[in-house]
């Protein structure tokens, strides 16, 4: 799964980047890797085992997967610290992007996508290669604080205007 990742990730930030961008992606795992499921599972449960007394002290855990983390490279610097919001932006994205990718390749059917607050920190060339990358996949959802006239023109959509809960208004285009 990380091998995917790390090949299909670099490919979403190039488009959505209209190709100004490339990055080196690495998965840091929070447990030792080994080739063999049941010397991780034992590994995972020494771990734990070692671990115990102090996580009750700390009160919460050491290791897991919830403990994994990633780290993207950009023109050798680190993105966390050197990318500015709308390159981060970009690269959420494409980690939604290559996340949809690898659940419809490993379960053979189409994912939902769900995009929040589409575009935040995008300049409007990323907006529309998104919304072009979006249009491409099946059943999207979208939310977003602006009203964009981005979406207007696309065919087969419903657009739902909501304020403070209530549904002002419905635009479908199909």
């Amino acid at each position: 799964m990380a091998a995917d990742l790390s090949k299909q990730l670099p490919i979403h930030v190039s488009y959505l980047s209209d190709k100004k961008e490339k990055i080196l992606f690495s998965y840091l795992p929070s447990l030792p890797y080994a080739d063999n499921l049941n010397v991780m599972q034992d590994t995972y449960l020494q771990m734990l085992e070692k671990n115990r007394n102090k996580e009750k002290l700390l009160k919460y855990t050491l290791i897991g997967p919830h403990r994994d983390d990633f780290l993207i490279m950009l023109q050798d610097q680190l993105a966390k610290s050197f990318a500015s919001s709308g390159q981060k932006s970009t690269f959420a994205a494409a980690l939604r992007l290559t996340e949809w990718d690898l659940l419809t390749e490993k379960t053979k059917q189409k994912a939902l996508m769900n995009i929040d607050d589409f575009g935040s920190h995008l300049d409007e060339k990323r907006k529309y290669l998104l919304k072009e990358k979006a249009a491409s996949l099946s059943q999207v959802f979208i939310t977003t604080p602006e009203n964009s006239n981005l979406f207007h023109k696309t065919e087969d959509i419903a657009i739902f205007s909501i304020e403070k809960g209530k549904i002002l208004s419905k635009t479908k285009t199909f």
